[in-house]
């Protein structure tokens, strides 16, 4: 069989050739289109009538065996395959050791994935102290794809250095542990669980644009979420002493947009972003977590260190 790329492929009537099948696409109609690859490059082929129902997202990793498969120039300008019922197709086993990658939207909680995607967003490196396993570092990112938007939060030991991150690079997930599944997509990883790749079709993906959740619709757990509304109370402060002596602040301020109400919450030195809000002042709170309150079962949202809160123009109805 004739390699995928080079010399031996050209347009010709058709051709038996193997490869490796690397992302399947949904069926449209009669339709389904397929990348297949070998140890060189990689190729898109289109199945059509009975070949399109052959093969399933289920198949990504498999070898493909195509037989009587028609070449042709894509709009791209690239060459490509096309194979209809004169031909035939037969998969064969998962290539050994092979990287199976899912979509974001694809997720489900308590899995283990792999995820190719962009990154949207890098917090600032913090430390928490863990009961049993003493200081961790932590780091947070948004990441993206086609499909959706997910929050990744890296595990890491006191001496181990996390990995430089930059908006708009590419990475892959291995192993990632899914911690909350779509539409609010949560997951950990450790530091061998993260590398940069190429790849060429994310690397042209434009920013997604978050947009702020409503009040109503926020639910205990999700992260990094936007709430943008009205300030309706003043800021109401409280300080507590610690077992250690030490004075803790904390301070609260209630929040309303046409959907309902929440309490933002801060704590220690976060108290500093929302101490000067003023009653009637419209804000944009940027990169909070919601939590439920133990006592009360109300739920909030928490500023943290990397929560940012903008002043912002009333929007005329």
């Amino acid at each position: 069989m004739p390699s995928l790329v080079g010399s031996e492929m050209c347009i010709r009537d058709s051709i038996n050739t193997k490869g490796i099948i690397k992302r399947v696409s949904p069926q449209k109609g009669k339709l389904r289109r397929i990348t297949v690859a070998d140890e060189k490059s990689e190729i898109a082929v289109s199945l059509w009538q009975s070949m399109s129902k052959l093969v399933s997202e289920e198949d990504v990793g498999k070898w493909v065996y195509l037989v009587g498969a028609k070449t042709r120039l894509g709009i791209n300008g690239k060459l490509e395959l096309s194979l209809d019922e004169n031909g035939c197709l037969r998969l064969g086993a998962l290539e050994e050791g092979y990287f199976v990658e899912q979509k974001i939207k694809d997720v489900k909680e308590g899995a283990t994935v792999n995820l190719r995607c962009k990154i949207l967003k890098v917090f600032e490196e913090s430390k928490r102290n863990i009961p049993g396993f003493g200081t961790r570092k932590v780091k947070e990112f948004i990441v993206y794809d086609d499909s959706g938007v997910a929050t990744v939060t890296i595990w890491a030991n006191e001496n181990e250095i996390m990995p430089e991150l930059e908006e708009g690079e590419i990475i892959k997930l291995s192993g990632a542990k899914v911690r909350k599944g779509p539409p609010e997509v949560i997951l950990y990883t450790n530091l061998s669980g993260i590398s940069k790749v190429e790849d060429k079709t994310l690397k042209l993906l434009p920013p997604v644009q978050l947009k702020p959740v409503k009040i109503k619709d926020i639910k205990e757990n999700q992260r990094n979420i936007i709430v943008e509304g009205l300030v309706i109370s003043t800021v109401k402060r409280q300080e507590f002493t610690d077992e250690a002596g030490n004075t803790i602040e904390k301070a609260e301020v209630n929040v309303a947009d046409d959907t309902g109400l929440i309490r933002v919450v801060s704590w220690r030195d976060d108290c500093e972003k929302i101490r000067e809000l003023k009653i009637n002042t419209p804000v944009r709170v940027l990169w909070v977590d919601a939590k439920k309150d133990q006592f009360t079962g109300e739920t909030y949202v928490l500023v943290t260190k990397k929560t940012i809160v903008e002043r912002v123009e009333m929007k005329e109805a």
